[in-house]
Formats: structure tokens, sequence, C-alpha cells
């Protein structure tokens, strides 16, 4: 288990560094940046993506002409887990996003303006249940163990990142009439 535990927290690290480096172009292209930076990082994705796919192959057993599929072998399972709950966190910050313009539109329709309306998506917002994602994940993992991967735990690692505010909610903000007791630290 404790095999496991790493490879999945080398490949995690991989896959977020990977995610960042393609954020880093998004914006780099959207500022118009230098050529230079913009193709350092794509250089830079291209090497973290076969680092991921080294670590696969290194992380994986061999399963050549072996009866079981690779797909269902860890660390796959657990992939395609962590993928899923990753696509419901996605879908969910997308839901909060597609009420709060419906509720800018409704708010423009009672002034009479009737102009588009787009959906802001912050990236920080968006990157922000990624945080606690090894967390929630945790809580996947340990729902279903060892057992071979299904449709049902599939969808219950989406419902599990749709949801993943109930697993660990929001932190609220200190009241700043509290006053702290450093002395204890």
């Amino acid at each position: 288990m404790i095999e496991q535990s790493i490879s999945f927290a080398a490949i995690a690290t991989l896959l977020a560094g990977t995610i960042f480096q393609i954020n880093a172009l998004i914006d780099s292209i959207k500022r118009r940046a230098n050529p230079k930076k913009i193709t350092a990082i794509i250089f830079m994705i291209l090497a973290l993506c076969l680092a991921l796919a080294f670590s696969f192959i290194i992380v994986s057993p061999a399963s050549m002409l072996s009866d079981d599929r690779w797909f269902l072998q860890s660390p796959w399972v657990e992939i395609w887990l962590f993928l899923s709950m990753s696509c419901g966190m996605l879908s969910s910050y997308l839901k909060i996003e597609i009420e709060q313009r419906r509720t800018i539109i409704a708010q423009k329709a009672a002034k009479g303006d009737h102009s588009y309306t787009h959906i802001t998506i912050d990236k920080w917002d968006m990157i922000y249940p990624f945080l606690v994602s090894v967390i929630t994940f945790g809580a996947v993992l340990q729902a279903f163990g060892s057992r071979a991967l299904d449709i049902s735990q599939v969808i219950i690692a989406f419902q599990t990142g749709f949801f993943w505010q109930t697993i660990l909610p929001r932190a609220r903000p200190v009241n700043d009439n509290v006053k702290l007791d450093r002395s204890l630290s």
C-alpha cells in the first residue's frame, strides 16, 4: 500500500506540474508573451508528459501477454478514479459559475439590460478544489479498497468530486474581533 501511495504521489505531482505549465502556456499566449518563453513552456510540458509516460511504464507491472486488462490494474485504476473525481470537481465549479451567471442575467434583465453575459472563470477558484484533492481522493480510495474497477466506482468518484465541499468544508473567515493568544506558539 505504501508503494502505491508513493507512486500515486509522484504521478499526481507530475500531472499537477503539467496542468500548471499548460495554464502558464495559455496565460502567455493570452498576453502575447515572447515566443521564446512560449517555446520554453511547450518544451517543459513535453518533458513533463514524457516523465509522466515514463513513470507509468516504471510503476505499472509488466502485463505483456497477460489475461489481465491493463486499465484494470494499479496504478491505472487509481488514475481513472482520480480523473473521474477531477471531472466532478470541475463540473461543480462550472455549475456554480453558471448559477452566478443566471443571477447576473436576472439582475440585468430587471434593469432592462439584455446584453450578453459571459461566464467568469477565475483560475484560482478553479484550482481551489484540487488543493484538497489528495484528501478527497483518500476518501474515494478508502471506500473502494482494492476491488476491481467498475462503472459504479467511476460514478461515485465523480460524485465525490462534485460534492467535495461536503467532505472538506471551506474554511470560515476569522472574526476580526477575536484576538488570538500568540503566547502559546
